[in-house]
This record gives C-alpha cells, sequence and structure tokens, in this order.
C-alpha cells in the first residue's frame, strides 16, 4: 500500500462538488462462456449513459479486462461498444483508470501502447488514486485511496505472472464448459474475503483521516459494514430465524472485525460481473457517498447513504 501511495495520481476538490462513480471487477473477456461480465453488459451501457449525461468522473478500479484467461487484443475488439461509452469520459478529461490482478499488464508501457483501443489514446493507467477531499464548513480534510485491492497477497501480487500462466492455460477451458468461477479467492471463498476486509480496514484505520475503497473481491463494503453485518442485521430487523444458519457459518470461519468498534474508513464497490447480470458501485455526489445497485428491472438503486459530513466528524 505504501508503493501505491508513492505512485498514485492524486487530486484535491471539496467535498460538495465532487462527482465521481467508481465500478470495478468487470473482467471482460470473449463473450463466451467463461466471460463473467457479458450478462452485465446491457445495464453497464445503461449505468455510463446516465452518468456522462450528467457528468460524473468514472473511476475503473481494476480487473475492467479479463487478461489472465484471454488475449488482450480480442477482449478489446469484442467490447469495442463499451469501450466507446467509456471514452466518451475520456474525451472530457472524466476517466481514470486503476489496473487490477487481472488487468495487471496495463501497467506495462509498451503493452499499453500495443493494446490501448483509438479512443482512449492517452490514457494513463494507475495503481492508485488518492482525491484530497476537503470539507469547507469544517475545514477538515480526508484522504480517499482508491486502489484495486489485490495488494500483498501471494497469487494476486507477488506471484501474479505464475497465477496468469494457470488460469490461462487450465482453468480457462475448464470454465468454458462447465461455466463456473474460480475457487479459492476472494471472490468465492468467504474467509478470504474476510481477511482481505480485515487487512484493508486495518491499514485504513491505522493512518488516520483515510478512507480506502477498492474491489477485488466482488463483495460490497459500506461504511466498513461487511457482508456478516449486513447479515446480522437484517435477522435483527426482520427476526427472520433462516439467516441463523448463514451467519454461523459465516463466524466459523470468518476474520470480521468487531462491529462496535469499527469507524467507517472502509468501503468496496462490489462488481459488475454478478451473475444475475446486476453491477455495483460507489457514487459520491452532493456531499454524500452511496452504495448503488443497477439492475434490468429497477434501473439504479441506492442501497445505502451517508454524508460525507458525517464521515469527516466520525474519522476526525
Amino acid at each position: 500500500m505504501e508503493r501505491v501511495m508513492k505512485k498514485a495520481l492524486r487530486f484535491a476538490t471539496e467535498s460538495d462538488d465532487a462527482k465521481i462513480v467508481i465500478f470495478s471487477d468487470h473482467h471482460r473477456g470473449l463473450k463466451d462462456g467463461a466471460d463473467d461480465f457479458m450478462n452485465c453488459e446491457q445495464i453497464y451501457s445503461k449505468a455510463l449513459e446516465h452518468y456522462n449525461n450528467e457528468l460524473f468522473t468514472l473511476v475503473l478500479l481494476g480487473d475492467v479486462e479479463e487478461f489472465w484467461e484471454c488475449v488482450p487484443a480480442l477482449v478489446m475488439k469484442k467490447y469495442k461498444e463499451t469501450i466507446k461509452q467509456e471514452a466518451q469520459f475520456h474525451n472530457d478529461a472524466r476517466l481514470v483508470k486503476i489496473w487490477g490482478n487481472h488487468d495487471d499488464q496495463w501497467q506495462e508501457p509498451l503493452f499499453k501502447m500495443a493494446t490501448l483501443p483509438r479512443a482512449l489514446k492517452g490514457l494513463m493507467v494507475y495503481e492508485g488514486l488518492v482525491i484530497e477531499l476537503k470539507d469547507e464548513k469544517s475545514n477538515k480534510e480526508i484522504e480517499l485511496v482508491l486502489t484495486h485491492g489485490h495488494q500483498g497477497t501471494l497469487s494476486s501480487d507477488k506471484f501474479a505472472g505464475i497465477s496468469r500462466w494457470f488460469v490461462r492455460w487450465f482453468w480457462r477451458p475448464i470454465q468454458q464448459v462447465f461455466k463456473i468461477k474460480l475457487n479459492a479467492t476472494p471472490a468465492t471463498s468467504i474467509e478470504l474475503q474476510s481477511k482481505h476486509d480485515r487487512d484493508m480496514y486495518q491499514w485504513a484505520q491505522s493512518r488516520g483521516n483515510t478512507i480506502l475503497m477498492c474491489g477485488h473481491t466482488h463483495h460490497p463494503v459500506f461504511m466498513s459494514n461487511t457482508h456478516l453485518d449486513e447479515l446480522l442485521a437484517s435477522k435483527t430487523e426482520t427476526k427472520d430465524e433462516s439467516l441463523d444458519k448463514e451467519i454461523e457459518k459465516i463466524k466459523k470461519i470468518s476474520t470480521e472485525l468487531d462491529v462496535d468498534k469499527k469507524i467507517p474508513c472502509y468501503f468496496n464497490t462490489g462488481c459488475c460481473s454478478f451473475e444475475d447480470g446486476d453491477i455495483t458501485g460507489i457514487e459520491i455526489e452532493g456531499g454524500k457517498i452511496r452504495l448503488i445497485k443497477w439492475n434490468e428491472e429497477g434501473g439504479r438503486a441506492v442501497k445505502r447513504e451517508e454524508s460525507l459530513s458525517k464521515l469527516f466528524d466520525l474519522l476526525g
């Protein structure tokens, strides 16, 4: 994470002026049985149309392309229409692209030169973004740190080259036939997911006046409240005893933090590759931060919302 901070793109803005939407983990492939984004393409297109019309800045928080499994040039060709939509943000200097572990080749200058479509000419790709948010009323400041979130892990960071080779030549043929996801990743393992959430939370907490926003796990987190927190809250509100087994299962293998001691310093966008075609992301607009979900039936839905001024108070 210190490496991310040293190389990150930085800019400052007033919290009330920020107008940003963050999406991650599309995993665009070749529109075949192994492509996790294919079912989400249509609703993602609608979301981009909305945010472009409303003049949002679009942050793509890594694993947008699936280069572990697929030949990069073919991925870019298959999704040229989606890329054209993203290029509309780029043309107005409203696009920030972050690389993740499954599209980490974007960090290589020669690869980027050969692979980046003409519509995105000149686009820089970063490992992290730091937004220095200032609250004009209280004169407080927060560093909003955005990165994919795979940093430090063995398979996704330190030995990413080996993982990429395994996934492309061994796992992809299996996934094409059976249409199943890779096991033992934060996206599929509750144990790994909770460890990831814990580590990211503790890093942000240790810095003070910092909000860390990641992707990678495919599981949304809002104000440091994870999947277990949401289940416990749902059980309290609805008295639904059917949730007991799922809660106990997670507790046995989870390293979740004590909810009562948490501060709202960690957020996760979720992903744009849910099997049912839904996508989730984070919005920052009008002095508020929101966890949003888009689906074909209802369009955009706000799942959680909080004022940035409250976050300034809680983190300060």
